[in-house]
C-alpha cells in the first residue's frame, strides 16, 4: 500500500516536473526583462519564491487538466488542433486561478457579490491582462513542444537535436 502511494506520487511528480521547470525558467526570464520595466512604472517585481510557487501551481493546473477526458479531443488530426485546444483549456484554468487569487482577499471582508464588485473596481486590470497574454503564449509553446515530443518520440527528438 505504502509503495503504491509512493509510486503514484513519484509518477505525478515526474509528470509535472517538466512544466514546473519550464514555467520557473520562463517566469524568471520574464521577471528579469520585463520586471525592470514594471518596476520603473511603479509596479513590484515578482520574488523568487513567488515565481517558484506560481510555477508549481501552473504545473499542477496542467496535471489536473490532463486528467479530463475531453482534453485530447483531436486524435489523428494535425498537431495544431490539440495544441490550440489544450492551450485554450490550460489558459482558461490559468485565468480562473488568477481571478480567484485576486478575489480571495475580498472574500474575507465582503459577501460574494460585493467581493466581486470590489475586485472588479480595484484590480490592476492592465497587469492581469498582460499576465494572461503571457500565460497563453507560454502555454502554447509548452504544449506545442510536448505534442511534438509525443508525435515524434523522445528518442528520435533527442537524436534530431543532439545527434545521439
Amino acid at each position: 500500500m505504502k509503495m503504491k502511494i509512493l509510486g503514484r506520487i513519484k509518477k505525478e511528480f515526474l509528470n509535472v516536473l517538466p512544466a514546473v521547470i519550464y514555467f520557473f525558467v520562463a517566469l524568471n526570464l520574464f521577471n528579469l526583462t520585463f520586471g525592470r520595466l514594471l518596476k520603473e512604472a511603479g509596479s513590484h517585481l515578482m520574488t523568487f519564491p513567488r515565481i517558484a510557487i506560481i510555477s508549481i501551481i501552473v504545473g499542477k493546473i496542467m496535471l489536473v487538466a490532463d486528467v479530463m477526458p475531453f482534453l485530447n479531443k483531436f486524435p489523428g488530426r494535425p498537431l495544431i488542433y490539440n495544441t490550440a485546444w489544450k492551450t485554450f483549456i490550460y489558459s482558461f484554468f490559468g485565468f480562473l486561478f488568477i481571478v480567484i487569487k485576486n478575489l480571495m482577499p475580498y472574500f474575507f471582508k465582503y459577501d460574494f457579490g460585493s467581493a466581486w464588485q470590489h475586485m472588479a473596481a480595484e484590480a490592476p486590470w492592465t497587469r492581469l491582462i498582460v499576465s494572461q497574454v503571457w500565460l497563453v503564449v507560454l502555454f502554447f509553446l509548452f504544449v506545442m513542444f510536448r505534442e511534438l515530443v509525443e508525435a515524434i518520440g523522445k528518442d528520435k527528438l533527442s537524436r534530431l537535436f543532439f545527434g545521439r
